[in-house]
């Protein structure tokens, strides 16, 4: 008989998740009455006590989210595709951003604390790695933007898994829904706006999505169309960033 594998522990936490719903809060609190950026340490000492246990919390995704990424990167060569796989633990600053914009977030809950990506060119390819996870791992949600679009034109397929205790969010784009999503994010910048969230200069949320819906008739290659499509609302963000 095969020995069976062995089962890591939870990583530990700081605190209790409510002591970690606390800290959350607190820092949304900070965000939102300065709504600017600097330091999350200040001399309020209460305020600072939050921070590091903050720190703490989120410094525990990163094991669980190297085990995840190896495992996708696996999975990946398993079903023939080029191994492009990336890892992003997010920045203290994202999270409490995400806590002002989301204000119902408990921070224990957060689904994307690691997060994981993989960009898999063949859909035969995508739809392999998505069962050998849902096989492998303990999935807690699995949301197909590709069979069912944001309102934003956003897709791609979102699986979160539980490793060691953790949430850990995997991405799975194809190579224009990742430019399509990496063009969204840096225009977002630009402007100061939760583009990918369809805030932001409506022509802008609208040119983005009419050009997501043309991907997604796409056999998959980036046309001169398309390129032209890209470089024209790239124009329209630096004009209007120009004047903010």
């Amino acid at each position: 008989m095969a020995p069976r594998p062995r089962t890591l522990p939870d990583v530990p936490l700081p605190a209790s998740k409510r002591q970690i719903d606390l800290a959350g809060d607190r820092l949304r609190e900070w965000w939102l009455d300065l709504n600017l950026p600097g330091e999350l340490l200040s001399t309020d000492a209460e305020l600072r006590a939050a921070a590091l246990l903050v720190l703490d919390y989120r410094i525990g995704f990163q094991d669980p989210l190297n085990r995840v990424t190896m495992g996708v990167r696996s999975f990946v060569k398993s079903e023939g595709a080029p191994i492009v796989v990336a890892q992003r633990l997010k920045r203290m600053v994202t999270i409490v951003r995400k806590l002002g914009r989301f204000q119902r977030m408990q921070l224990a809950r957060m689904q994307d604390i690691g997060g994981c990506r993989a960009i898999i060119p063949s859909r035969a390819q995508f739809e392999g790695v998505a069962a050998r996870i849902r096989k492998t791992w303990d999935v807690r949600r699995f949301d197909d933007y590709a069979a069912e679009p944001k309102s934003t034109g956003y897709r791609a397929v979102h699986v979160v898994v539980n490793r060691r205790g953790r949430l850990i969010e995997i991405q799975l784009r194809t190579p224009l829904e990742q430019r399509w999503a990496a063009e969204v994010d840096r225009a977002g910048g630009q402007l100061g706006d939760f583009l990918k969230d369809g805030f932001g200069p409506e022509e802008i949320v609208n040119a983005y999505r009419e050009l997501a819906d043309e991907i997604a008739r796409s056999s998959g290659e980036l046309t001169d169309e398309m390129y032209d499509r890209f470089a024209q609302i790239r124009a329209q963000v630096r004009s209007l960033a120009a004047t903010k």
